[in-house]
């Protein structure tokens, strides 16, 4: 059996080597094409981590909190896979929520437990809660058989509705883990992308991802604990193309 440590280490190496220096161009993208599918998951559903919560039982809550990493529903769909495109040199611009990319702190909870960002953009971090938190996040960088942790921020936020704002900037990776130093159950991940080509499965484990320039790609399907595939596929000018990954 496959160690956890050996997994992430994987996991982040294939990463490392998926990564890519092209400049992203916005451009239009006539008669796009699709890519949909489900990614699924098939055997033992792996422990969840549980961890107790011995600090602010007043907003966190109380008893154990548990980290479910992998969430299947009952016809084997993962949920919060991440899928997407290598390397696009051009086509559909970032679809940026209002207010741009923000991480939450609710209820001595990271939301969302995953997210997709624009590498090199600018990161709003917002404490809900009438407690301190001190997010620390690190890029997730291998280095042989280990995984190194580097810090990329660590910041204090001693009150409810503190909000700071960091640019994000990958150097050796995709992956950012996020974690709080003041609450050791709480936990998130991030992916910093350099194109918009991407989305996080459903609860039934399906995606979809739109305008689509004609070409020949690798997709990446990325999951926190199962590790990180690539497949091949081609879109023709207009054309809808299927991806479907079990993981076991």
């Amino acid at each position: 059996m496959i160690s956890r440590t050996a997994l992430v280490a994987t996991m982040v190496a294939t990463l490392f080597y998926l990564s890519s220096a092209i400049a992203y161009t916005k451009q239009d993208v006539p008669n796009g094409g699709a890519l949909s599918g489900k990614i699924s998951f098939n055997g033992k559903v792996p422990d969840s981590m549980k961890i107790s919560i011995e600090k602010n039982p007043e907003v966190c809550g109380t008893g154990v909190r548990e980290i479910k990493e992998v969430t299947v529903d009952g016809n084997g769909g993962l949920e919060s896979a991440v899928v997407f495109f290598k390397k696009v040199s051009a086509g559909k611009p970032w679809n940026v929520p209002n207010g741009g990319w923000q991480l939450n702190q609710k209820t001595c909870t990271f939301l969302p437990w995953v997210q997709v960002i624009e590498d090199k953009s600018e990161l709003e971090v917002v404490n809900h809660d009438p407690v301190l938190h001190n997010i620390h996040t690190y890029e997730l960088i291998p280095a042989g058989k280990r995984v190194v942790r580097v810090t990329m921020f660590n910041e204090a936020q001693p009150t409810q509705g503190f909000t700071f704002k960091k640019k994000v900037r990958m150097r050796r990776g995709n992956t950012i883990k996020v974690e709080c130093d003041a609450h050791n159950f709480m936990h998130a991940y991030m992916l910093a992308l350099k194109n918009p080509y991407y989305a996080i499965t459903s609860a039934d484990g399906t995606y979809s991802i739109d305008k689509i320039p004609a070409g020949k790609y690798s997709v990446i399907v990325w999951h926190s604990k199962l590790g990180v595939i690539s497949k091949k596929i081609e879109i023709g000018s207009g054309g809808k193309a299927t991806l479907n990954h079990e993981y076991k």
